[in-house]
């Protein structure tokens, strides 16, 4: 009669460099930028992100808040984009290496020092807003690619 329950041997487990890298940074609660409220499960319970979802969207977070704008974030934090965008610079792109400066500023200021370097920026133009993407490099080489939509006034 065959054996009903075979045995086999189990393949060693190799991590990956993205599960090493979410190690080395602090975990985080989840948060859904399209909603504007941190993700739930069924029970409505918070759910954590990993190391590496919190730090990139600490980078979104970063990009998406205009510097001195808040007294609860300190004077490292956010970008200063509103006088780029609000003034009529007809120069778009000395307006584009000006978002970019800053937006490398405000993401190599991670008080947790997990950001590496910024770049590959990509700007899409619109009448009252500009669509900023870019890449930016973990500490421990992982990369993020990154979206965020700078309106006038925000």
């Amino acid at each position: 009669m065959p054996d009903l329950f075979p045995s086999f041997n189990v393949p060693d487990y190799i991590e990956s460099d993205s599960a090493q890298s979410s190690q080395n940074f602090p975990k985080s609660v989840l948060f859904d930028f399209d909603s504007g409220d941190f993700v739930r499960d069924g029970a409505g319970r918070l759910i954590e992100s990993s190391g590496y979802d919190a730090w990139v969207q600490w980078c979104i977070k970063a990009i998406a808040t205009q510097r001195y704008a808040c007294m609860a974030y300190s004077s490292d934090y956010g970008v200063e984009t509103d006088g780029i965008l609000s003034s009529s610079l007809s120069d778009k792109d000395a307006a584009e290496a000006q978002i970019a400066s800053t937006i490398t500023d405000a993401l190599l200021a991670d008080q947790n020092n997990r950001t590496k370097a910024v770049g590959y920026f990509d700007f899409y133009w619109s009448e009252d807003s500009v669509t900023v993407k870019c890449v930016a490099t973990a500490t421990d080489g992982a990369t993020a690619n990154i979206s965020v939509n700078l309106k006038r006034g925000d």
